[in-house]
């Protein structure tokens, strides 16, 4: 194709008068035109030959002669032909490279399986241009054997080995019964798996007849035989009323079935007439006929006072019924009021308005001081009635914080601030106990101590304190009285909210622990050891 490409350039510069070096295929020049220094009146252009490939023949097209109109064409070798005058040519052309593509590849993924490779493919996406490269097949994911099937592969199915096989335990029991068989059920303990196996009826529990029930079996109630029948025997007798009948009750000496017979009622018994009431049976309450009414007198009268009313009281003869009519109270008899009591009813005693004013007069007066109220008494000029009017005490000016008793090494002392004039008390505050001199302590978060070891201390009852140096005493470290075989007992204050593991191990001769104010069960923890 280069060949001919070569040649049909030839042959348009042979038309325009061109000097043309053209390459054939294998390198050599097949063509060459006019030296462009030769005059245009003069000048020819020869085409010089060389033997195409005889392996692959083309037909070429001849360069037409100006004066010839019609084209033809030949076989090589190439004939030579005249060229037109020209008086310059153009320079000389080159052909182009062949363009070389940029391959901009993407790829796709077809993944490997247990059973066939995957592949990595990579396109040309400007010119299509293409190549792969292989995965790997990847390994079988089994599944566990289970016991029917063998280990599986999730993916393709394959097999290994063999199936693990059932492990069947009993795991319920249905009681037989004298009407259904019971049964056993074993089930597989991997997979579920289950059969049974059947337990045989058992015998009827029959319960003895009765009177009126055949001997019954106490499962199921399969009755056998008769019953035995009743044995009734008088064992009641019921009084007849004039209200209702008697009966006279028989009960069956073996089951207690009973039966009754009616007694008939008896005539009432009536009671006489009243005031109040007719003729009235005794027994049940009827009556007959009509009440026979009351017979009133005034029998007692009480007078009224100012303050309650009087009554007068009408008694009947016959039956002592009595009613009352009611006396209006009469008004106060009011003695005038004095500077000691205000106006006074002198029946009852009622006062009424308020009294008239005393004339006190000061009769005593005593100062106060800051350990003591004064006071002033005064007393009416005219009835004698006194009062008295109290003074505030003086302000204390001589204050001071004084020891009550002192703190020991397990009982809290007193301090007090007192006025050293009038000793009144102010406040006070807990000298706290001291504890067990020599313990090593430690401030473990800044606001409290963490006891850590028996120190100097050589107390065989240690007392721990509650505060040290101002802050309180929670901790108990660990190992803080590791193996010592000193320590008899030891006292632990209500702060302590927690002992650590081995505070007190191998104490062989530690007898007793005390928890001031609360319990063990108090302390937030508590370590081994």
């Amino acid at each position: 194709m280069k060949f001919i490409r070569n040649l049909t350039v030839a042959c348009l510069a042979g038309l325009l008068g061109l000097t043309i070096l053209l390459t054939a295929c294998d390198g050599e020049t097949v063509l060459s035109g006019a030296d462009p220094t030769t005059s245009s009146s003069s000048a020819l252009t020869t085409l010089s030959t060389t033997e195409l490939p005889q392996t692959d023949p083309v037909t070429t097209p001849v360069v037409t002669d100006p004066v010839t109109t019609e084209p033809t064409t030949t076989t090589a070798p190439i004939t030579t032909t005249e060229v037109p005058d020209v008086t310059t040519a153009p320079p000389p052309q080159t052909e182009p490279a062949p363009e070389v593509c940029a391959h901009e590849y993407t790829e796709s993924v077809e993944d490997a399986t247990c059973t066939a490779e995957g592949k990595k493919i990579y396109t040309c996406s400007k010119c299509g241009d293409s190549y792969s490269e292989a995965i790997a097949k990847i390994a079988h994911n089994f599944a566990d054997a289970t016991c029917t099937a063998p280990k599986t592969c999730k993916s393709c199915g394959l097999t290994e080995g063999k199936a693990s096989g059932h492990s069947h335990e009993l795991t319920s029991t249905t009681d037989a019964t004298c009407t259904a068989e019971g049964k056993k059920v074993y089930t597989c303990s991997a997979c579920g798996d289950s059969y049974s196996e059947n337990i045989a009826k058992i015998a009827h529990n029959f319960a003895d007849a009765t009177c009126t029930v055949p001997k019954t079996c106490k499962s199921c109630g399969l009755t056998e035989g008769k019953a035995s029948g009743h044995s009734h025997e008088l064992t009641s007798t019921t009084n007849a009323t004039c209200t209702s009948e008697g009966k006279k009750t028989y009960t069956c000496s073996k089951c207690g079935d009973s039966y009754s017979e009616p007694i008939a009622k008896i005539a009432h018994n009536f009671a006489d007439a009243t005031c109040t009431t007719p003729k009235t049976c005794k027994s049940c309450g009827l009556t007959e006929g009509k009440a026979i009414g009351h017979s009133h007198k005034l029998t007692s009268t009480t007078n009224a006072t100012c303050t309650a009313e009087g009554k007068k009281i009408y008694t009947c003869s016959k039956c002592g019924d009595a009613y009352t009519e009611p006396i209006a109270k009469i008004p106060h008899d009011y003695a005038d009021a004095t500077c000691a009591v205000p106006k006074t009813c002198k029946s009852c005693g009622k006062t009424d308005g308020i009294k008239k004013d005393c004339s006190y007069v000061q009769v005593e007066s005593v100062p106060s001081t800051c350990s003591k109220r004064g006071y002033g008494r005064y007393t009416c000029s005219v009835c004698g009635n006194t009062y008295t009017e109290q003074y505030d005490k003086l302000p204390c000016t001589r204050l001071e914080w004084i020891v009550a008793y002192e703190a020991t090494k397990s009982e809290d002392g007193r301090e007090e601030y007192r006025c050293l004039d009038c000793n009144d008390l102010f406040d006070s505050r807990i000298l706290y106990a001291t504890g067990s001199e020599g313990l090593e302590y430690y401030l473990s978060n800044t606001t409290a101590y963490s006891v850590m070891g028996i120190g100097t201390c050589t107390d065989t009852e240690i007392v721990i304190p509650r505060y040290h140096n101002g802050k309180e005493v929670k901790y108990i470290s660990y190992n803080a009285f590791y193996e010592n075989s000193q320590i008899k007992s030891v006292k632990l204050p209500s702060s302590i909210t927690i002992i650590y593991d081995y505070a007190f191990y191998g104490c062989t001769n530690l007898q007793k622990v005390e928890v001031a104010n609360t319990r063990l069960s108090d302390i937030s923890q508590i370590g081994i050891g």
